[in-house]
């Protein structure tokens, strides 16, 4: 069971987001190739489909939901190469390498480079070694060794294929570009443009990447598009202006339609059919602003119709992913879902970056072997998985060397909870009042008055992030400037400690 009073947290997003778009990508996938609504209905009944289409008890995933993996892994490659090796390719080359490791799990083994270098760990994933669909002009681009840019078309394809892989970029540099949105914009346009060359197939992934960043920065769906627009608008001076208008007017048409009451079949017809990239994020925004409030309808309503179903999908299930979070998906979403355990440690990975960034070649000890195994060495090793986030909280920060009583107490406490990040998160709050309880000389038998006051607790918060230095650490959900998810923690801690 996952908790339903945390909200607005960012984990919560991030795992919302991917999973999500699997989501969408899994149930439009039977129908990617069904050219009308009236052959939907014929085959699922009258409202189309509206449930998984199982093969063998799962709902596939397709080329989208694999590319879009193999972006995630490309930006924590970089990172992590980056800070323990100090050298790595620039994002665009990491980008390149990933897409190309997934390009060979798309061709028979015959075929396959066997002497090219791998970044990617998922590689070696049976289900991502199936071919799903892949789109030809991904295909056709990654067959070379040609990096497609903005200035140097590799094609002139405005295909969906770039457009739909990219929400790992708004996830992951949520953070790191929070006051600089047009540079993950750039990056989402550079990522589309490796295999799709048409500023209509690089303009649309500039503007979803950027909606995925402001829905993770607690914006509501209409201004994250918005904000997405006018940021795009007022970066926009090297894009053709006559594809900015076209792109323009169809986003603020699918925007208009949201807010009309029309008829989704009768709206989506007019928006396209979602094969070009422009059309398949028109699409997804119409279906998210019309169904903000219900995953489930906003996705219906995103594949039923004669066109790229599964790529309208995901980027619908990305967009209300990240907006809902992942407690607001129904259970029976997530249940059959392939590859879901994956999706969401990829999520999770996304939202914690690198376990310790107090790291060098020279002192890789510290930092958690298993995230080492899968973003340095390239092959996941599951007997260094440690058993939950908090392991990794305490390594990085060095608990059991130096507070080895405090480290006791947090793993015998019996969290009132079924969920394994509000525990983990409970106890990493323990810790860090307890700490600050040790070096302000206040007794650890008054924590329980402290969580009774929340503007006292969260102080304490403040001087733990003071003393280790850091910024509103949310390793998990312990961060003081998301008040809501904070509330809950403070309360469930303390019904924890009382009894």
């Amino acid at each position: 069971m996952r908790n339903e009073e945390i909200l607005n947290n960012r984990i919560n997003r991030y795992r919302g987001c991917l999973i999500g778009g699997a989501i969408g990508d899994a149930l439009g996938y039977p129908i990617e190739f069904v050219n009308s609504y009236d052959k939907i209905k014929e085959m699922y009944g009258p409202i189309g489909i509206n449930k998984f289409d199982l093969k063998n008890g799962k709902a596939l995933i397709s080329d989208d939901t694999q590319m879009t993996l193999f972006t995630a892994i490309a930006l924590l490659w970089q990172s992590t190469r980056m800070q323990t090796k100090g050298i790595a390719p620039d994002i665009y080359n990491c980008l390149h390498m990933a897409y190309k490791d997934w390009y060979n799990t798309q061709l028979r083994s015959s075929d396959r480079n066997k002497d090219e270098f791998r970044i990617s760990w998922i590689y070696r994933i049976p289900e991502l070694n199936e071919c799903r669909a892949p789109g030809m002009t991904c295909m056709n681009s990654l067959s070379s060794d040609t990096l497609g840019t903005i200035e140097n078309p590799i094609n002139d394809s405005k295909g969906c294929g770039g457009v739909m892989r990219v929400a790992p970029i708004g996830l992951y540099y949520s953070r790191k570009f929070k006051n600089h949105p047009e540079e993950v914009g750039k990056i989402g346009a550079e990522a589309a443009a490796i295999t799709h060359g048409n500023q209509l197939g690089i303009i649309p992934a500039y503007v979803f990447s950027l909606i995925i960043f402001h829905l993770v920065n607690n914006y509501d769906i209409e201004e994250a598009v918005k904000l997405s627009l006018e940021t795009f608008n007022r970066d926009s001076d090297n894009y053709d202006a006559e594809k900015k208008e076209v792109f323009n007017n169809l986003i603020n048409k699918a925007i208009n339609f949201a807010n009309s009451g029309k008829n989704d079949i009768a709206a989506i017809n007019e928006l396209g059919h979602g094969w070009v990239a422009e059309e398949a994020l028109a699409i997804a925004i119409y279906s998210s602003l019309k169904h903000k409030d219900n995953f489930e309808e906003a996705l219906i309503c995103s594949v039923n119709h004669g066109g790229d179903s599964d790529s309208t999908g995901a980027i619908t299930g990305n967009i209300m992913g990240a907006f809902l979070g992942l407690n607001k998906i129904p259970d029976y979403y997530i249940n059959n879902l392939e590859l879901k355990d994956i999706i969401l440690e990829i999520a999770d990975d996304l939202y914690i970056e690198l376990p310790d960034k107090n790291i060098s070649q020279y002192s890789l000890e510290n930092v958690d072997e298993y995230w080492l195994s899968k973003y340095l060495y390239n092959d996941r090793d599951l007997n260094k998985k440690s058993s939950s986030k908090l392991d990794q909280y305490i390594n990085s920060y060095g608990v059991i060397d130096s507070f080895p009583l405090i480290y006791d107490l947090a793993y015998n406490i019996e969290i009132k909870s079924d969920d394994p990040f509000v525990i983990d998160s409970c106890r990493i709050l323990y810790i860090e009042l307890m700490i600050v309880c040790l070096y302000d000389n206040i007794d650890i038998s008054d924590i329980l008055k402290i969580l009774e006051n929340f503007e006292e607790s969260i102080s304490m918060i403040d001087k733990f992030n003071n003393l280790y230095k850091k910024d509103n650490f949310d390793m998990l959900y312990v961060n003081s400037s998301n008040i809501e998810s904070l509330k809950y923690l403070i309360n469930t801690l303390h019904d924890s400690l009382k009894k």
